[in-house]
This record gives structure tokens, C-alpha cells and sequence, in this order.
């Protein structure tokens, strides 16, 4: 900086005679006055009192310049002077004349008119450009206005010091910002004194910025040719923004300054952006295809695979209240924390953050082409239905078919999913989505969606009596709509008031006789409760409407705890028919088999149990007791 100021002061003093305030004027020549009698007159410019000591601020504040005339020499002008030579003195700019607006005589204490201070119109000069005093006898030498009363001279002043001080702490982009108001062709702009280091530290600005980013580009494309990474992608796609951004920045320069050099930086530039940008694009496809080739190459053997799939199906069924289904929606990153279980067993295996970049390549597919996975990875998921341990197919083949705006394929996958589920989580999730179908197809009131909404939301936050209250108020909005029944029955059953909780699953089953949770609820209620005859009936009732795992499951454990061992274990060969993934299945079999005193039957069961979990304490135990 203290190089830049050396320079400024240096310059601005050999340019300093440049802006002149004064100038000469021949005034008159008699042909009997010898060359040395030729009357002059010098003019200065002036405030209205005739002083030269005008400051900036008196300059901006009047419409009008003064200029003061005086005899060079001993002579004087004469009172007929007035309305003669001086009235035809004007000023001539740029091939225009400017006249004067009026004259105001000076006189001495011997009432002797000494000068005179003629006044122009401002705005008809250019402030910032040289003009003459001019009469029939010729024109004076140029005279030029201090550059500190040209148009925002203050304003340059500040902008020319503070995109010095960004330059020399090499902030080069933000020194150009401010800087670049200088790539003017006014005159007021060009001819200031400092114009010329300006653009010395704007083509340094230019200049380094590209060179930097040269042999960052170069640098990267050799990180590329050892891997291809998120965070080697990360960097080009930095780095081209900001070439990208500097180009557009930097026009106004290229198109201002055109010279060799500048066009060689120009073309340089052009090239990093250009080059950037395809590889960017060449690499990112490549990273696409690496990322989601396992969900068209995978197996559930393979637990990378396996993983990723059961928790792109739960990240996709997440939602935390009922809503409108019309479209297909990116994934939000953040619902993995509502699976910490599953999140932590990738982020133990070093894998999170590969999932992580997968599910961001997931979303640019679904925003661009509105489908979660394509037809190859589909087809990779339907040659292994019989082996999926959820109903992962029937779920990412409903949100392709949200995708595709096919409303009707959504809702028909989800409910296809229900047969086969044994995941208590993932069951609820996808219940919430039917319902959130089932009220956009229904058309259910905005304020009775909004009131259940807040019940959810309170109850998630362990506040039951203000999500009682939410809940109460859409029942009474909505009398004939389920879901506010059952909600109501979920607090009281929270509240361990089960006989009042049944009353409301009881009145949500009367108004949906295939609405699942409130059945499930009930079934549960009633084992718990030790009445297992009714528990029975309950889930003969619940399976003639929904054939589905969880009621069969419920049907068996109904069967066992009333000794009913054979028709327990048909129930239970029915729920592994749906799926065969389930621990408490297995177990629930061996004990009916130990029960009939079946132990090879029994250790099969429970063995099956073990392949699924072998650390579960309550496998070990059972195995442990048919040593007995």
C-alpha cells in the first residue's frame, strides 16, 4: 500500500499543472499600441465574492461557476467595458459555446472597476474536461477544473483507496468489485490523476486471479487421475463456480481494456471455465454411476447393499404428519436421525458418508427425472423379492409411481407393502402415508389435517394433554373421519387408560373397519390384558380385512397363550409365508413346539431365530433350556 500512496503523490504532482484554475486572455490590440501594450486579462475561477479559496463543499451547493476577470498590468477596465469586450467573452468546450449569465463589477475605493466576476451555467460544462475563454481576438490556454470538484470525485477518491488496500491483501475478486467502476469512458472517470494506478492494480487483480487458478485446475485434474472422490469433486465443482463467476465478473474489463495481453487472460480464463466445466460434468456422471451401480448390481447378501436399501426405504417413508400426495418429493437428508440405529450401524462400518452421497445423487435424479430408482435397479429388487426381509420393492415402487404422478400406483403399492412388514416403525410410517392418500383423496378440510398435525407434533414432545385437545377438535370437525378417533385412543392408551383407549379404537374401526393401527392397538390391549379368547376373535376379524404378517402373528400368539399349539403354528407358518425374516417369529415357534414336546421342531425354530440374530440374549436362553 505504502508503494501505491508513493506512487499516487508522485503522479499527482506532475499532473497537478494540468488542473490549472487560472488561464490568460488577450483583451484588446490597437494597431498604434506596439505588441507590449497589448492589453490582458487573467481569469481565475472564483467563488461569488471573487475569492479563489472556493472549497468543494461551497462548489456542489450552487448552480452556477464564477470566474474573475482582471487587467494584467496597470490598466483598468472602463464602465462601457461592461456592455463591450467583456460582455463577448464566452467559453468554448468540446465545440460548443457557452455564454455568460451575467456580470458583476468590482470597484475600488476610487470607484475604479478593477475586475470583474462573470458568472456561467454549471451544467453546461463538462466538469471534467479542459475548455477556453474565447473572443473575437482568440482563445486563452486551456484551463482544466481541479479534479476534486468533478462528479463524485470523493466517491473514486474512497473506491481507488479501498481497492488498493483489498489488492495488497490479496483479495483480488474484492478489489475488483470495487474497483471496476473505473472501466468508464467519461471523462470525469478517465481523466483522473489516479486513473492510471487504478488500472494497474485492476489487470493485477485480473492477472493473478487466473493465474492462480491455473495450477489449481491443473492440480486437480491430477487428484482425478488417482480417484475419483466427493471431495475431489467438491473442488472442481468450486473451482468452476468461481472461474465461472470471475468470467462474468471480469467482462467488463476484457471489453474495456483491448489489448494482446488482456485477450490472451480473457482466453485463458475461457479456457479454465470451459474445461472445468466438462470435466465437472464428465466426473460427476462417472461418481453417479460408482454411487448408485450398487442399487442396480447389489444383493442382500451383501450387507453394504442391504443396508442402504432398508434405509432408503425408511428415509423415503419418513413423515411426521399427514399430508398432501401429489408429487414425488427429494429425501430429506436429515430424517436419518430418525433412524439412529440404522445411521449408527453405517457410520460403525465407515459407510455413512458413502450413503449419504448416494442419497444426494438420489435427489438430482428425482428432481430431474421424478423417479427414485430406474428400471435397472427395480428390476434388480424384483428377482430378489423372496429374499427382501421388508417390503422394499412395493416402496420405492410406490414413490415412482408419485414420481409419475400415478396417485392411484401409489397408494396401491403402499397398501401392498402392510402384507409383508414385521417392522413395527417402518408399519406406522407407512400407515401415515395411506393416510395422508386417503385425506387428499377425500378432501378433507385443511383446518382438520392442521388441528391432527399439531396433535402429532405435541404428542411427539411428550405434551398428551395439548395433543388431546388438537386431536378432540378435529374429531368434532370431522365426526366421520377415523384417524382424530384413533389418535384420541393412542394418548389414553399412553395414559394407561386402556378401557377408555379401546372405546376410541372401537369408534375409529366403526367408521374404517380396515383402519390398521387401531386394530393392532386393540388385539395388543386385549393379550396384554390376559383376555385372549377376545384377542383371538379380534385378529380372525382384523385378517378378513388385512391379510396381513402382523395379524397373523397376532392370531398365533393369541392361539399359543390358549393352548391351541396346531393352530398356532399353522397362524405362524401363514406369517412366514409373507415373510420369513422375522426373529419373534421363530421363537414364538419353537416355544409351541416345545410345548408339544417337539424339541427337534423346536431347535429348528429357534435356530432360524438365530441365523437372524445370533446375539439376542433371548435365543441363547431357548436353546439353553431344551438342554433341560
Amino acid at each position: 500500500m505504502k508503494k501505491i500512496l508513493a506512487l499516487f503523490f508522485i503522479f499527482a504532482f506532475c499532473v497537478c499543472a494540468l488542473f490549472a484554475q487560472e488561464t490568460n486572455l488577450l483583451y484588446k490590440e490597437k494597431k498604434t499600441f506596439p505588441p507590449s501594450k497589448e492589453k490582458i486579462i487573467s481569469i481565475h475561477l472564483c467563488n461569488k465574492e471573487g475569492l479563489e479559496s472556493l472549497n468543494v463543499e461551497e462548489f456542489h451547493k450552487v448552480d452556477t461557476l464564477y470566474f474573475r476577470y482582471q487587467p494584467m498590468g496597470t490598466w483598468v477596465f472602463k464602465k462601457k467595458d461592461l456592455e463591450d469586450d467583456i460582455a463577448f467573452i464566452h467559453i468554448k468546450q468540446n465545440g460548443n459555446t457557452i455564454h455568460q449569465q451575467n456580470i458583476i463589477p468590482k470597484y475600488n475605493t476610487d470607484n475604479k472597476l478593477f475586475e470583474v466576476i462573470a458568472t456561467y451555467p454549471k451544467s453546461e460544462l463538462v466538469l471534467a474536461m479542459p475548455f477556453s475563454f474565447s473572443n473575437e481576438l482568440g482563445n486563452s490556454q486551456p484551463l482544466t477544473l481541479p479534479e476534486k470538484f468533478w462528479p463524485n470525485y470523493d466517491v473514486f477518491s474512497q473506491c481507488y483507496t479501498l481497492g488498493a488496500e483489498l489488492a495488497d491483501e490479496k483479495k483480488y475478486i474484492e478489489s475488483f468489485a470495487m474497483l471496476k467502476y473505473f472501466l468508464s469512458n467519461k471523462p470525469e472517470v478517465e481523466g483522473l490523476s489516479f486513473h492510471r494506478l487504478v488500472m494497474q492494480i485492476l489487470k493485477k487483480d485480473v492477472k493473478t486471479t487466473i493465474d492462480t487458478k491455473q495450477p489449481e485446475f491443473n492440480m486437480l485434474k491430477l487428484e482425478f487421475m488417482k480417484s475419483l472422490t466427493k471431495e475431489n469433486l467438491n473442488k472442481l465443482d468450486a473451482l468452476h463456480a468461481e472461474t465461472a463467476a470471475a468470467q462474468d465478473t471480469f467482462l467488463i474489463y476484457f471489453n474495456y481494456v483491448q489489448t494482446s495481453e488482456s485477450n490472451t487472460l480473457k482466453e485463458k480464463l475461457s479456457q479454465i471455465v470451459t474445461e472445468s466445466g466438462d470435466l465437472l460434468q464428465k466426473y460427476t456422471d462417472e461418481f453417479k454411476l460408482q454411487k448408485l451401480s450398487i442399487f442396480e448390481n447389489g444383493h442382500y447378501s451383501d450387507n453394504r447393499f442391504a443396508f442402504y436399501i432398508d434405509l432408503l426405504t425408511r428415509m423415503l417413508c419418513y413423515t411426521d404428519s399427514i399430508h398432501t400426495v401429489d408429487s414425488l418429493h427429494q429425501i430429506n437428508s436429515i430424517s436419518i436421525d430418525f433412524f439412529p440405529e440404522q445411521r449408527d450401524r453405517l457410520a460403525l462400518l465407515e459407510w455413512l458418508d458413502d450413503f449419504l452421497a448416494g442419497i444426494n445423487l438420489l435427489n438430482i435424479i428425482i428432481e430431474r427425472d421424478h423417479f427414485v430408482l430406474g428400471e435397472d435397479a427395480m428390476l434388480n429388487l424384483e428377482n430378489q423379492l423372496m429374499i427382501e426381509k421388508q417390503p422394499y420393492y412395493e416402496i420405492i415402487g410406490a414413490f415412482n409411481a408419485l414420481g409419475s404422478k400415478n396417485i392411484d400406483g401409489f397408494a396401491q403399492n403402499i397398501s401392498d407393502s402392510f402384507i409383508k412388514c414385521t417392522d413395527e416403525q417402518l408399519l406406522d410410517l407407512l400407515e401415515l402415508q395411506y393416510l395422508s392418500y386417503l385425506a387428499t383423496n377425500d378432501e378433507i378440510s385443511s383446518t382438520v389435517i392442521e388441528a391432527i398435525n399439531k396433535g402429532l407434533m405435541c404428542e411427539k414432545e411428550g405434551n398428551l394433554a395439548e395433543a388431546e385437545q388438537q386431536y378432540t377438535k378435529a374429531s368434532m370437525l370431522a365426526s366421520n373421519y377415523a384417524p382424530p378417533q384413533f389418535y384420541l385412543g393412542r394418548i389414553y392408551h399412553q395414559k394407561d387408560e386402556k378401557y377408555s383407549a379401546k372405546i376410541y379404537f372401537d369408534r375409529a374401526l366403526g367408521i374404517s373397519p380396515t383402519y390398521i393401527s387401531p386394530m393392532k392397538y386393540t388385539i395388543d390391549f386385549l393379550i396384554e390384558d390376559g383376555n385372549y379368547e377376545q384377542a383371538l376373535g379380534q385378529a380372525n376379524k382384523a385378517l378378513e380385512s388385512n391379510p396381513i404378517w402382523f395379524f397373523y402373528y397376532l392370531k398365533a400368539e393369541a392361539l399359543y397363550h390358549l393352548e391351541k399349539f396346531a393352530e398356532a403354528g399353522e397362524a405362524l407358518n401363514r406369517a412366514i409365508e409373507l415373510n420369513g425374516f422375522n426373529f419373534d417369529q421363530y421363537i414364538l415357534l419353537g416355544d409351541i413346539n416345545k410345548e408339544q414336546n417337539n424339541i427337534e421342531k423346536a431347535r429348528e425354530a429357534y435356530g432360524n431365530a438365530g441365523k437372524i440374530d445370533p446375539t439376542n440374549k433371548i435365543f441363547t436362553e431357548r436353546m439353553a433350556s431344551l438342554k433341560n
